[in-house]
């Protein structure tokens, strides 16, 4: 009887450690077995789960009832090329176009603003915003994503709208680690390589 207390404990431990993504738009058997098994701290959903803001609420709502514990919901919605809810309520602009205004009050409003669409549906995790440095070789594959190649004004960019999620009840996450660096290849594609030092890196 202990071992197998232990045992159930284990599998809730290593459930919490989690976040699932699927395909489709519903909950499915499939998906709401999985949930049931595994317990996971939460779901992450991706521009193929979302449809439209009811659809994407209710998804969210079924997933949450099967959960024993309070549930992540994350996303990536950083604005600009990385806009999951663009098709849902609207195109947010990009971080670079945000901290090319120099404005501080209008990075934290950038926060907001997506901190307040998130809620919207019912998410309550951003994966954002990206902390990657602006080199001028990482660009193509970047793009608007990164703000600066100085590392302080980006982080002062990050701090404001991570502030400006967090008024809306929205968790933000850094990303990325180690970060792409002086790469020139999507890491989603290929593997970057980056012909430095080991003093340069």
């Amino acid at each position: 009887m202990a071992v197998r207390q232990t045992s159930a404990n284990l599998k809730a431990q290593v459930g919490q450690l989690l976040i699932i993504g699927f395909d489709g738009t519903a909950l499915t058997r499939r998906l709401q077995a999985l949930l049931e098994q595994v317990q996971p701290a939460g779901i992450i959903l991706f521009a193929r789960n979302i449809v439209n803001a009811q659809q994407t609420h209710k998804l969210i709502g079924d997933c949450r009832g099967v959960l024993k514990t309070p549930m992540f919901c994350c996303v990536d919605m950083e604005g600009g090329q990385v806009d999951r809810l663009r098709d849902v309520i609207g195109p947010t602009p990009s971080a670079a176009d945000v901290f090319a205004t120099g404005d501080p009050q209008l990075f934290r409003r950038h926060g907001e603003l997506v901190g307040q669409s998130c809620r919207a549906v019912g998410l309550n995790v951003d994966l954002a915003p990206v902390v990657d440095l602006a080199f001028p070789i990482s660009q193509k594959v970047m793009g608007s994503r990164s703000v600066s190649i100085d590392p302080r004004q980006t982080a002062l960019y990050a701090g404001k709208f991570l502030a400006g999620l967090r008024s809306k009840g929205v968790f933000g996450a850094i990303k990325h680690f180690p970060g792409l660096g002086e790469a020139s290849l999507d890491s989603h594609v290929k593997l970057p390589k980056i012909n430095k030092s080991w003093k340069r890196l």
